[in-house]
């Protein structure tokens, strides 16, 4: 697993718990021992800052706003519907797996968003 699904991965498990970042993972409860290593201190730290923005973002895409979620998706059009002929090649699959990954993690976030804001009572 690559560092940006662990950090995707990590950022699900926050929210699912409703914990903040903060409480969850700080190099504050890193053990000691680990600390003294600087360059390991140093990944940590990096690592922190980025699943910090990764959960911006996904605040972001939780916003409930049609408009952003259609234009969003409108832009890829001219990326994603690039094939000749009505015909899908594996150059064409290579280079859109990364944006079919990541829409279907987008709408995930935003079905949960809807299904959280429509049962939360």
């Amino acid at each position: 697993m690559d560092l940006y699904n662990l950090s995707i991965c990590l950022c699900c498990i926050i929210i699912i718990l409703d914990t903040s970042i903060e409480e969850f993972m700080t190099i504050d409860n890193i053990p000691e021992a680990i600390k003294t290593v600087p360059e390991i201190k140093d990944i940590i730290e990096d690592v922190i800052e980025e699943i910090k923005e990764i959960i911006q973002e996904i605040k972001e895409i939780e916003k409930i706003n049609l408009m952003s979620w259609m234009k969003q998706s409108r832009s890829l059009l001219d990326s994603v519907y690039n094939f000749q002929d009505g015909f899908i090649d594996q150059n064409y699959v290579d280079r859109n797996t990364i944006v079919i990954e990541k829409q279907i993690l987008i709408a995930g976030l935003r079905l949960a968003s809807v299904l959280r804001e429509t049962f939360k009572n």
